[in-house]
This record gives C-alpha cells, structure tokens and sequence, in this order.
C-alpha cells in the first residue's frame, strides 16, 4: 500500500530543509512545512495560519511580496531575497521562490 497524496505530500515536506507554505490565491497561508517553522521560530503554527504572507514580512517588503503572489496566481514564478525577522526577531536574509 502506497500513501495517500495528502501523506505523501506531507512526506516530501519533510524531506526538505526548506520553508515550504502553501498559500490560498489572496496571499494567504493555508500550511507551512515543519523545517519552515523551525527555521522561522514559530512555536504555534496557528499564529500563522489564515494570515496574509505578506504581513509576516517588514512593511517595506509588502509590495514585493504582493507582486510575487500575483505572479504566481498568473501561473508565472517570481524569485527575491528579501530580509525579514524570524518569529523571536532573529533577522534573516530568505531567499524565496513563489
């Protein structure tokens, strides 16, 4: 017997040391992988979940996280490195592809 997709997927998201999220088409998180919330220090998943991606980001950084939505929602990718605090206020520097 085989997984189930939803395992199998959760599966492969434990397979990597990325942070993977999965967004609703408004920009909003509806999952983020378990290495994503270690390496962003979010204890409680569901402080995140339902939020607009972008809120998670500096101010500055909201236009260029919208438009990367955007691209997305239009079937195109869009990449930026961007620095933006982790959940204890540790600033990093995210490399992400949407």
């Amino acid at each position: 017997m085989g997984f189930a997709a939803p395992e199998r997927a959760a599966a492969m998201m434990q397979c990597t040391r990325d942070c993977v999220k999965l967004l609703s088409p408004d920009g909003c998180i509806t999952y983020m992988s378990h290495n994503g919330r270690c390496v962003m220090d979010i204890d409680d998943l569901g402080l995140v979940l339902g939020k607009r991606w972008s809120a998670l980001w500096p101010s500055d950084s909201t236009d260029l996280i919208e438009d990367a939505v955007a691209a997305a929602r239009k079937g195109r990718m869009a990449h930026f490195v961007a620095d933006c605090p982790t959940a204890r206020q540790r600033m990093a520097r995210w490399d992400v592809t949407v």
